[in-house]
């Protein structure tokens, strides 16, 4: 009894058994019986038929005869179990031999079973039927040790897995004590690297912390390093403070946002690439450290032994134990930055020359620092440091106290952002020293004053150098009358600036016109000046150049502007602080002008000299495109010649199928009256007929002709398309179908868009409208969409599929005003006449794209965004020309970086060609 696999088998018709016997009459009687049993049968009247049947589609069972002409069915057996695609197919051998040796024969070179002859169907079918049940049961054997072994190996991986994430769990739990007990951040690395590199499988494990330079740049240091026996310890940045954009620009940015960088190294970019493949890096784990959405730094796990990427659950774990690390290192940096700002404070305490005070409002008591005592004639000794505000204003002279008191009360309501005050204060013994104050308050959430802290300075002797400045005024103005130079005197603390006449004078302006303020002068420098004398002044008063002069332009009271000079000399108090300025300004408009005119005269010569060198770039545009013409007009004739010798032999081939058809129609008719009259043919004929299959001879020729036939009309287009072609050259005016010319084009272009390798086909897709015939110079029009198609596949070279080139083809009807026609062109084109029609012909790809820059240039001469060697930058600039003078048309490009190129020609269906 068939198994039910066996039987759901048969009745699936998925059985297949080859039948090999030399005798047809066994084959028809064995196909009989196995076909009603429904089986799929195959027959071979030879052994070498039979292994060319079973090595093309191999059957599930071989009934096999043994003697058999040329190759008996031993040699068979011997044959299929050599081969591995049928060496586990069942055999069954079929003889007439009853001898025991025999059959030992047949089992020796692999025979499944032996039946004797005469043949039994029942025997036949049981003896098959037993093979298969025998073959599926294997099979099932098969899988099911497949499916144990699957089991196993799975299992095994979640034991693994189980045992990695307890090892990650184990580690985490050593951090977080680690980093309860360490002080400072060269031992919280040289603790945790070890552990995270050997809990993550990594061979190298370093951490690198970020900073910044005075410009705000990032900046990246390697702090410390760990790497496991015989894997060596590289210092990735050989200095401190290494720019990223020096080494990983990517990583910054990726980093920065909180994302991790995982990657086998073979497949990182070309940059990062060839870095760390130098440093025998195969695969990459970087982690940043970020808290509070601060980049802080990162740290990166290296394997140099194998490329393996870290799975999720690795990460994750991994991560965890980096984020523990990032807040620690934060708290330690917090505390280190808490302790210097206090360091500095008590620096700035003893070390500043100022007096600090610190005033508490709600209770009236004001603390002060020593060196206050130290500027009112104290000594340090005296206790004094903790006064109240009443014993304060005591020490302010009389005829300061209403300013002083005004200029606090201003700043506590708020009036001003800081209290700045000068005045007089009581020494020890008596005297009065000039002071300035500065404070700053902090108000509550009512808006009433807290607290105030402030300084004050020692300005006793800036105070008399100024009333010496004073007394030094007449001497001064002895001076300016004398002087044919415009003098200046500035006071830089106050901003207060005295003019002499002859300096206002020099800008056209009365004595009485300008104010003695340091911004009358500023409000008057040139705006393309003003930052270069700003840059000077300010370096000559922080004493970094010796001496003060610059060149600028000054403007007049009638909105000119004049050329002039500026010299001066400043005054420093002992502390290097600017208190005044001096100095002179000269009219210097005259060599200024003489200078402009030989500046203009140079730059008329470099115009010309461009100029030359314009013309000399479209003689070599000129010159390039006669040689591209003749060019063509060569290869024109090429292809005419190559189209003339291919038509001949195809006309040959294309006459001769029609009487070959007919010939065989002949022969098939004589073959059906022949088998009409003698039905009963000889075994020899029935042999023969059924050796050559002549009803699959009959099918087949048919079908080898129309090949043929197809063949020669492939071949009759290319002759076309070559013709069409050679007419490159030919410059004379003709009207044509558009969409001919386009198509002949892209049937020429058809090897470039073929799929190859790994490179997928490009696409075309055609949305032509119905287009009337134009009058145009067609060869050259053909050119032109030669050049924008190479185009498109060239910026199809290396992108993914889909690749695609669309063409659009549409009439356009363009009406304007006659009278705005005539008014706005001297010539009035096809395609700014009155009433004019248009063809657009659109051909776009799914490209690179290109960038504004790129489509601004991409019709000029000698341009190209190829690479060397694959265009001289000549296709398009003719393709312009074409369209454009040649055709009164328009050619425009549209482009996207990334998205593709579109390229627009609209030329008119009636060419006016002038005489």
């Amino acid at each position: 009894m068939m198994s039910e696999q066996l039987a759901q088998q048969i009745n699936n018709n998925t059985t297949k058994i080859l039948l090999v016997d030399d005798n047809p009459e066994n084959l028809r009687y064995l196909s009989h019986i196995l076909t009603d049993r429904g089986y799929k049968v195959q027959r071979a009247i030879s052994g070498q038929l039979a292994l060319n049947g079973a090595n093309a589609a191999p059957p599930d069972l071989i009934l096999l005869d043994i003697i058999m002409p040329d190759m008996n069915g031993y040699e068979v057996c011997k044959r299929l179990k050599a081969t591995e695609e049928t060496k586990d197919i069942p055999v069954i051998f079929l003889s007439g031999l009853n001898e025991g040796l025999d059959k030992v024969n047949a089992f020796k070179v692999g025979a499944a079973d032996y039946i004797s002859k005469p043949f039994q169907s029942e025997e036949i079918v049981a003896r098959i039927e037993h093979q298969l049940t025998i073959q599926n049961l294997q099979k099932q054997l098969q899988n099911k040790n497949i499916y144990l072994e699957y089991e196993i190996h799975k299992r095994q991986r979640v034991e693994v897995a189980l045992q990695k994430r307890e090892r990650y769990l184990s580690t985490l739990i050593e951090v977080q004590r680690l980093l309860l007990v360490c002080h400072d951040t060269h031992t919280c690395y040289c603790d945790l690297l070890p552990l995270l590199g050997k809990v993550s499988g990594a061979n190298r494990v370093y951490i690198v912390e970020n900073n910044r330079d005075t410009l705000g740049n990032l900046l990246m240091s390697q702090k410390a390093q760990w790497c496991v026996d015989g894997i060596h310890h590289i210092n990735n940045l050989a200095r401190e403070n290494q720019s990223y954009s020096e080494y990983f620009s990517r990583w910054a940015k990726v980093l920065g946002r909180g994302d991790i960088i995982s990657s086998i190294v073979a497949e990182l970019p070309e940059s990062e690439l060839e870095f760390l493949e130098d440093r025998g890096i195969l695969a990459i784990l970087v982690l940043p450290l970020i808290v509070e959405n601060e980049f802080l730094g990162f740290i990166a796990f290296e394997n140099c032994i194998e490329a393996r990427n870290w799975d999720t659950s690795e990460v994750l774990l991994l991560l965890s134990a980096v984020t523990a690390l990032a807040l620690k290192q934060k708290h330690l940096k917090s505390e280190i930055a808490l302790r210097e700002s206090e360091e500095r404070w008590q620096l700035a305490l003893h070390g500043n020359n100022d007096g600090i005070w610190d005033w508490n409002i709600k209770t009236g008591k004001s603390i002060i620092s020593s060196r206050n005592k130290q500027i009112l004639g104290y000594d340090e000794e005296e206790n004094i440091n903790s006064i109240s505000v009443e014993e304060w204003t005591n020490h302010i002279h009389p005829e300061d106290f209403r300013s002083a008191k005004n200029a606090m009360q201003d700043h506590l309501n708020r009036k001003t952002p800081h209290y700045v005050a000068e005045y007089r204060l009581r020494c020890k013994d008596g005297s009065y020293k000039w002071i300035l104050s500065r404070g700053q308050a902090l108000w509550d959430n009512t808006g009433n004053p807290v607290r105030m802290v402030g300084s004050i300075t020692d300005i006793s002797d800036r105070k008399n150098a100024e009333e010496a400045l004073r007394e030094s005024e007449q001497r001064w103005q002895l001076v300016l009358t004398g002087n044919n130079d415009g003098i200046y005197d500035w006071n830089i603390n106050t901003g207060e600036s005295f003019f002499s006449p002859r300096w206002k004078e020099i800008v056209e302006y009365a004595d009485s016109e300008i104010q003695n303020h340091w911004d009358e002068w500023v409000y008057r420098i040139h705006p393309d000046d003003l930052y270069r004398v700003m840059l000077a002044t300010q370096d000559y008063l922080d004493q970094k150049i010796p001496y003060y002069f610059v060149e600028y332009r000054l403007k007049c009271k009638d909105n000119t502007y004049k050329w002039v000079e500026n010299r001066g000399q400043a005054v420093w108090d002992d502390e290097g602080k600017p208190l005044r300025m001096v100095g002179s300004t000269r009219d210097i408009s005259g060599p200024k002008q003489v200078e402009e005119a030989l500046r203009k005269s140079e730059a008329r010569e470099r115009e010309k000299a461009q100029e030359l060198e314009i013309i000399l770039k479209e003689l070599k545009r000129t010159q390039a495109q006669l040689i591209h013409i003749e060019k063509m007009s060569s290869l024109g004739q090429l292809v005419a010649g190559i189209a003339h010798e291919i038509n001949n032999p195809v006309s040959f081939i294309w006459g001769n199928l029609t009487p070959a058809r007919q010939y065989f129609q002949n022969l098939i008719h004589l073959i059906k009256i022949y088998q009409k009259t003698y039905p009963n043919s000889t075994p020899e004929i029935d042999d023969f007929i059924e050796e050559i299959d002549l009803d699959f001879l009959l099918d087949d020729w048919s079908k080898l002709l129309d090949s043929m036939q197809v063949g020669a009309q492939r071949i009759q287009q290319i002759v076309f398309s070559l013709r069409s072609f050679s007419r490159l050259h030919e410059s004379e005016i003709k009207t044509v179908d558009i969409h001919d010319g386009i198509d002949n084009t892209l049937f020429m272009l058809q090897h470039r868009m073929r799929a190859e390798g790994d490179r997928p086909a490009i696409e075309v897709i055609k949305n032509y409208d119905q287009l009337p015939k134009i009058t145009c110079y067609a060869s050259q029009l053909n050119q032109v969409f030669l050049n924008l198609l190479n185009n498109a596949i060239d910026a199809l070279e290396n992108q993914p599929s889909p690749r695609v080139i669309t063409i659009s083809t549409e009439r356009e009807e363009v009406i304007c005003e006659r009278e705005e026609v005539i008014e706005k062109s001297e010539f009035i084109s096809p395609l700014t006449s009155p009433l004019s029609s248009t063809v657009a012909i659109r051909i776009s790809d799914n490209g690179t794209g290109m960038t504004e820059e790129e489509q601004k240039r991409i019709f000029d001469p000698f341009f190209t965004t190829k690479s060397v060697g694959k265009g001289a930058g000549l296709g398009l600039s003719i393709s312009h020309e074409i369209v454009v003078e040649k055709h009164q048309g328009e050619l425009s490009c549209i482009s996207q970086l990334g998205k593709g190129t579109e390229f627009i020609i609209k030329i008119p269906i009636l060419l006016v060609v002038s005489c």
